[in-house]
């Protein structure tokens, strides 16, 4: 019994600092500390020159409908996703991580996300929950 309290204890002290590793990889924070998503006060085309490289040839009718919905859930149909799709919306999305899909631009918040999110956008489009 005594064995199990321990590691109870070990669990609960651990659970904040995986929270908080979960939350620094998603900050979009680069390796100097300086962050990657914050607002510029640019548009997007002059963030960013250079168009979103294209993730998918051709993406199957379902993640096209959910990318329109998920582009419509920020009030405004301009064919961005602006929320990071593999942070499940909870971070704002930046041009300089945008990667295309379809006719879609989805800005990521940082290099790992959109690394993970290259590796199987269809199926974190489809994943993720609207708010």
């Amino acid at each position: 019994m005594p064995t199990l309290i321990w590691i109870s204890s070990i669990l609960r002290s651990l659970l904040p600092l995986a929270l908080g590793l979960w939350v620094l990889g998603c900050t979009g924070e680069g390796g100097d500390g300086s962050p990657q998503n914050a607002e510029s006060g640019k548009s997007r085309s002059a963030e960013n020159s250079a168009p979103p490289p294209h993730l998918t040839p051709r993406a199957a009718p379902e993640v096209i409908a959910r990318l329109a919905a998920l582009d419509a859930d920020d009030g405004q149909t301009d064919q961005v996703v602006s929320k990071c799709i593999p942070c499940a919306l909870m971070m704002g999305g930046s041009s300089q991580h945008a990667v295309t899909v379809e006719d879609y631009v989805v800005e990521l918040c940082g290099a790992q996300c959109k690394d993970r999110f290259a590796q199987a956008p269809s199926k974190y489009i489809l994943e993720v929950r609207l708010p």
